[in-house]
């Protein structure tokens, strides 16, 4: 099978979070912005909610993935890039609850962006939440114990 369709999926990905990421801000703020019945609609928490059925969506290419893979090899460890990993000594069988905790720090660090864009302009929430590369590798280095090169 041609690596065509994989690497048309990495690139739409690529591209929709490009695009989603750069008007999240801006669309965001036009909501806060919206009067209805003499009121601001401020409701971060919808929001946030909102934003993150949207990311769970992409759990569709994963599943499209799992399925196509059963499907053409018969299970998903019997392919060919997953035996290679196994043949470099990288682990395959990761468990999905691990992702609960990064998860859980992601829609809180969400949640308080979406009540940034309420008191301060978008330029400055997104600078402040590229801080986020920084803050992840200091604990990287502190917890982890791994040097950033």
């Amino acid at each position: 099978m041609s690596d065509k369709p994989h690497i048309f999926l990495l690139y739409a990905f690529m591209v929709g979070m490009i695009v989603c990421g750069a008007g999240n801000g801006v669309s965001t703020k036009i909501i806060d912005n919206t009067v209805s019945l003499g009121q601001k609609f401020h409701h971060p928490y919808f929001q946030s909610f909102t934003m993150f059925i949207g990311e769970s969506m992409w759990m569709l290419v994963y599943l499209y993935e799992y399925f196509t893979a059963k499907k053409e090899y018969g299970s998903f460890e019997l392919r060919p890039d997953v035996i290679e990993a196994r043949k470099r000594g990288k682990s395959t069988n990761i468990n999905p609850l691990l992702f609960i905790i990064p998860m859980i720090w992601d829609a809180v660090g969400s949640t308080l962006l979406l009540f940034a864009y309420l008191y301060i302009p978008v330029s400055v929430a997104q600078m402040i939440q590229g801080s986020i590369v920084m803050v992840t590798a200091i604990f990287s280095i502190i917890f982890l114990r791994r040097a950033l090169y």
